[in-house]
């Protein structure tokens, strides 16, 4: 990956890669990091001004298809092939939530805009909305002690 001044038409960062393909990458919403997701089984976090990596989920069994920022830039949410959505606290990073009850692979996953669900869709050809956990950040949120989402909202 590349950040590019598409006005001066200019790299303006260091190339920013992975082992594989890259699946899905996304901004932060304060524009300073953007996350990658990638066919080489991990999600990496990259600083924009200087292009380095500052931080790498790994071990998933497959590849990881995409990622998403929290509105307020504390989570960041990705599915890896295993047919879940996690989620990462982004200031401690610790996963915070495995939310699992979709048959396939997830296609897509989204924040509300105020970033207290989160909405997954697979190939399942189902769509699930789910409650966001707690952070040191967000303590309003409904979560049980395991720090997971508590129920996925569907029909």
């Amino acid at each position: 990956m590349r950040v590019w001044d598409v006005g001066g038409a200019r790299q303006v960062s260091t190339p920013m890669r992975h082992y594989d393909g890259v699946c899905s990458c996304a901004w932060s919403p304060d524009g300073s990091r953007i996350a990658s997701a990638s066919a080489d089984k991990t999600v990496r976090v990259w600083d924009v001004s200087t292009g380095r990596e500052v931080a790498r989920l790994k071990n998933h069994t497959g590849n990881v298809l995409m990622c998403a920022w929290s509105p307020d830039g504390t989570l960041l949410a990705f599915a890896p092939q295993d047919k879940t959505a996690r989620v990462w606290d982004a200031n401690t990073g610790r996963e915070v939530a495995k939310l699992e009850g979709h048959g396939h692979v997830l296609s897509s996953c989204a924040w509300s805009p105020d970033g207290r669900r989160l909405v997954s869709a697979s190939h399942d050809k189902t769509v699930r909305v789910w409650l966001a956990p707690a952070t040191a950040d967000n303590q309003s949120s409904n979560t049980n002690a395991t720090g997971s989402f508590p129920r996925g909202l569907h029909g």
